[in-house]
Protein backbone atom coordinates (compact mmCIF):
# COMPACT_ATOMS: atom_id res chain seq x y z
CA UNK A 1 0.00 0.00 0.00
CA UNK A 2 1.38 3.72 -0.98
CA UNK A 3 2.36 6.19 1.81
CA UNK A 4 0.10 9.67 1.20
CA UNK A 5 2.66 12.09 2.74
CA UNK A 6 2.19 16.27 2.72
CA UNK A 7 4.88 18.88 3.75
CA UNK A 8 2.32 21.61 4.18
CA UNK A 9 4.12 25.39 5.29
CA UNK A 10 2.29 28.52 5.87
CA UNK A 11 4.31 31.74 6.39
CA UNK A 12 2.15 34.55 7.33
CA UNK A 13 4.22 36.83 10.41
CA UNK A 14 7.11 37.60 8.56
CA UNK A 15 9.99 39.47 10.72
CA UNK A 16 11.35 41.58 8.78
CA UNK A 17 8.21 42.16 5.62
CA UNK A 18 5.13 42.21 7.38
CA UNK A 19 2.27 40.36 8.12
CA UNK A 20 -0.09 38.25 6.05
CA UNK A 21 -3.18 37.66 6.63
CA UNK A 22 -4.12 34.09 4.95
CA UNK A 23 -1.43 31.37 4.61
CA UNK A 24 -1.75 30.36 8.33
CA UNK A 25 -5.44 29.84 7.51
CA UNK A 26 -4.61 28.43 4.03
CA UNK A 27 -1.96 25.58 4.99
CA UNK A 28 -4.10 24.61 7.76
CA UNK A 29 -7.39 23.98 5.70
CA UNK A 30 -4.94 22.39 3.22
CA UNK A 31 -4.11 19.94 5.68
CA UNK A 32 -7.59 19.52 7.07
CA UNK A 33 -8.37 18.64 3.04
CA UNK A 34 -5.06 16.07 3.28
CA UNK A 35 -5.79 14.07 6.04
CA UNK A 36 -9.67 13.48 5.43
CA UNK A 37 -7.87 12.07 1.71
CA UNK A 38 -5.15 10.01 3.66
CA UNK A 39 -2.24 11.71 3.68
CA UNK A 40 0.20 11.77 6.82
CA UNK A 41 0.39 15.41 7.13
CA UNK A 42 3.18 17.45 8.57
CA UNK A 43 1.86 21.70 9.00
CA UNK A 44 4.16 24.56 10.11
CA UNK A 45 3.09 27.68 10.13
CA UNK A 46 5.11 30.65 10.48
CA UNK A 47 8.46 28.45 9.85
CA UNK A 48 12.11 30.05 10.02
CA UNK A 49 15.15 29.07 7.42
CA UNK A 50 16.47 26.48 9.55
CA UNK A 51 12.58 24.87 9.77
CA UNK A 52 11.86 24.88 6.18
CA UNK A 53 15.32 23.46 5.59
CA UNK A 54 15.26 21.03 7.92
CA UNK A 55 10.87 19.68 6.87
CA UNK A 56 12.06 19.77 3.63
CA UNK A 57 14.94 17.12 4.28
CA UNK A 58 12.87 15.14 6.45
CA UNK A 59 10.03 14.81 4.03
CA UNK A 60 12.68 14.40 0.65
CA UNK A 61 13.82 11.24 3.14
CA UNK A 62 10.83 9.98 4.27
CA UNK A 63 9.42 9.20 1.00
CA UNK A 64 10.03 6.19 -0.13
CA UNK A 65 10.47 4.23 -3.71
CA UNK A 66 6.44 4.23 -4.56
CA UNK A 67 4.99 6.78 -1.68
CA UNK A 68 3.15 9.75 -2.87
CA UNK A 69 4.62 13.12 -1.39
CA UNK A 70 2.49 16.40 -1.91
CA UNK A 71 4.04 19.76 -0.86
CA UNK A 72 2.41 22.91 -0.38
CA UNK A 73 3.71 26.68 0.33
CA UNK A 74 1.55 29.76 1.08
CA UNK A 75 3.86 32.84 2.01
CA UNK A 76 5.97 35.16 0.41
CA UNK A 77 7.88 34.27 -2.66
CA UNK A 78 10.29 35.50 -5.10
CA UNK A 79 12.28 34.53 -8.60
CA UNK A 80 15.68 35.70 -8.89
CA UNK A 81 17.82 35.46 -12.07
CA UNK A 82 14.92 32.21 -12.95
CA UNK A 83 15.39 30.51 -9.43
CA UNK A 84 12.32 30.29 -7.39
CA UNK A 85 12.78 31.05 -3.58
CA UNK A 86 10.54 30.36 -0.84
CA UNK A 87 10.59 33.18 2.06
CA UNK A 88 10.72 31.86 5.48
CA UNK A 89 9.09 33.52 7.98
CA UNK A 90 12.65 35.18 9.25
CA UNK A 91 13.89 36.32 5.93
CA UNK A 92 15.67 39.55 6.67
CA UNK A 93 14.20 42.28 3.65
CA UNK A 94 16.94 44.85 3.95
CA UNK A 95 17.90 46.95 1.03
CA UNK A 96 21.34 46.27 1.94
CA UNK A 97 21.62 42.54 2.32
CA UNK A 98 20.45 39.90 0.10
CA UNK A 99 16.95 38.45 1.24
CA UNK A 100 17.42 35.08 -0.12
CA UNK A 101 20.93 33.80 0.74
CA UNK A 102 20.19 30.30 -1.20
CA UNK A 103 17.37 28.91 -2.94
CA UNK A 104 14.51 26.66 -0.25
CA UNK A 105 12.42 25.47 -4.11
CA UNK A 106 14.37 25.23 -7.01
CA UNK A 107 13.81 23.89 -10.53
CA UNK A 108 16.06 21.15 -9.89
CA UNK A 109 14.04 20.35 -6.42
CA UNK A 110 10.74 19.67 -8.41
CA UNK A 111 12.41 17.99 -10.97
CA UNK A 112 14.27 14.88 -8.99
CA UNK A 113 11.02 14.65 -7.77
CA UNK A 114 8.83 14.40 -10.47
CA UNK A 115 10.30 10.98 -11.12
CA UNK A 116 9.77 7.68 -9.09
CA UNK A 117 13.07 6.98 -7.27
CA UNK A 118 14.90 3.32 -8.33
CA UNK A 119 15.09 0.79 -5.81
Amino acid sequence: MRKLTALVIGNAAYVHAGVLRNPVNDATDMSDSLRACGFEVVCLPDASHQQMDQALSDFHKALGNQDVGLFFFAGHGVQIQGINYLAASDVNSRPNVTPFSRPIMTPRFGQEWAYPRSA
